[in-house]
């Protein structure tokens, strides 16, 4: 069975994404505990579960149903998808639409165009082996001190010839993706790449409160659609609810707010 055809379970409405009481009820139809249901959930947020059964999914549904939880099931080959998105590092939000730059080509779209903004401080976190030098100093120490071989032998190994330590580093990156009405396009703005020069003397003294300023702007202009968590959160100043761990997370978040969108 090829994975578009998977019965996707998918949460109805985003007031409904209650972790606690999702994966209490979700627990026991999926056997699973109620820890391990939030993990999940916390990386595939509205896509509540898939299965290739599809009395499987109904039962899921139905179990939810009578908690008062609202689903919908989908096949993969039934899901919204959304294109690759096109990266802009230039544009500036004008009462008639976003005006962006590309190619030395200007194009404008107009705010009713757009069905959807997404923010996110994605963190990302990566592994790196290093070898440690080694400390020239140990082999006179051996020999002056006496050591015994076999003390010797560790004290070479881990001083003078080094050994392997794993580093963890974190970075992070600003993402601001506007959805299109029209297939879904996606138009997105990177902000560490982007051009903050148009907001002249609002120019800030970091990254973070120029693509703020840069938010903000746009989202004066824009009527009524739907905005992910970071997008919220943006506005209500919580930057820290505004970081996502994983690209996978707030691509996901967009996916599933994707299905809702009548």
């Amino acid at each position: 069975m090829s994975l578009a055809e998977q019965y996707h379970v998918i949460l109805s409405r985003p007031d409904s994404f209650d972790l606690a009481k999702l994966s209490e009820i979700m627990a026991p139809c999926l056997s699973l505990t109620p820890t391990d249901i939030i993990l999940r959930l916390k990386y595939s947020w509205g896509f509540l579960h898939n299965t290739q059964d599809r009395d499987d999914a109904l039962k899921l549904q139905e179990q939810l149903m009578q908690a008062g939880i609202e689903t919908f099931i989908r096949t993969g080959a039934e899901l919204k998808m959304i294109p690759a998105p096109q990266v802009y590092r230039k544009a500036i939000p004008e009462p008639q639409g976003l005006v962006v730059s590309k190619d030395d080509r200007e194009t404008t779209h107009p705010w009713s165009s757009f069905q959807m903004i997404c923010a996110a401080q994605v963190m990302e976190t990566s592994t790196e082996k290093k070898r440690v030098v080694g400390d020239g100093k140990a082999a006179r120490y051996i020999a002056q001190t006496g050591f015994t071989l076999l003390t010797a032998v560790r004290i070479s190994h881990d001083r003078l010839k080094g050994k392997e330590k794993i580093e963890k580093r974190t970075s992070s990156s600003l993402i601001l993706d506007l959805v299109a009405r029209e297939n879904n396009d996606c138009l997105r703005i990177l902000g560490d790449k982007f051009d903050y020069s148009f907001l002249k003397e609002r120019m800030g003294y970091n990254v973070l409160m120029n693509f703020k300023n840069l938010y903000m702007d746009i989202s004066r202009f824009l009527p009524p659609l739907t905005k992910n968590r970071g997008a919220q959160a943006l506005e209500a100043n919580a930057m820290i609810k505004m970081r996502y761990t994983e690209t996978s997370s707030y691509e996901n978040e967009k996916l599933w707010l994707l299905q809702l969108q009548r």
